[in-house]
C-alpha cells in the first residue's frame, strides 16, 4: 500500500469542510472503513493531537496510533503513525475550487511489510483506495 490518493469535490465553502472534516466528533460518521477512533484531545485537529483507532483493511483489523504532523488551519492536516504494524503518514488537502472544495486524502505507507503477504499488498492497495473513495463520497454527502 504505497501510496493511495483520492480526491472528491464538495458544494461547501472551504471553511465549512474543513471544520466538519476536522472534527473528531464527526470522523466515525463518514470514515466507513474506520470502525473505531478516538482524539486526544477530542474536538476540531490540534497541533497536539494524537489519534488511535482501528482500521478495517482487506478483512483485518489494523490497530494503530498517529500524532499530528502538519497543521494549516482550514488548509490541511496530516498524522505520522506511532504504532501500528506498518508504518504511515497520511493527510486532507482541502482547497477553493468553482464548485466549492476539493478535498485530497494522500496516504503514504513506504512498506506494508508482508502483513498481507507479498503477494497481496497491489491488491490490498486497491481495495483500500476504493475504501478511501468512499470516505470522501460520505464526507461530501
Amino acid at each position: 500500500m504505497p501510496v493511495v490518493e483520492e480526491t472528491v469535490v464538495i458544494s461547501k465553502p472551504r471553511a465549512e469542510v474543513f471544520a466538519y472534516a476536522a472534527d473528531s466528533a464527526n470522523f466515525l460518521d463518514w470514515s466507513s472503513n474506520v470502525i473505531e477512533y478516538e482524539a486526544t484531545p477530542p474536538g476540531p485537529v490540534q497541533a497536539d493531537t494524537t489519534a488511535k483507532g482501528v482500521t478495517r483493511v482487506a478483512g483485518r483489523n489494523v490497530d494503530w496510533t498517529a500524532k499530528v504532523t502538519e497543521l494549516e488551519d482550514g488548509v490541511m492536516y496530516g498524522y505520522q503513525s506511532v504504532e501500528s504494524p506498518m508504518a504511515f503518514t497520511y493527510s486532507y488537502r482541502f482547497e477553493d475550487v468553482a464548485d466549492g472544495t476539493r478535498v485530497t486524502f494522500r496516504q503514504d505507507t513506504p512498506t506494508i511489510g508482508g502483513f498481507f503477504g507479498k503477494l497481496a499488498d497491489p491488491i490490498v492497495t486497491r481495495m483500500y483506495a476504493r475504501s478511501v473513495s468512499t470516505n470522501l463520497a460520505n464526507l461530501k454527502e
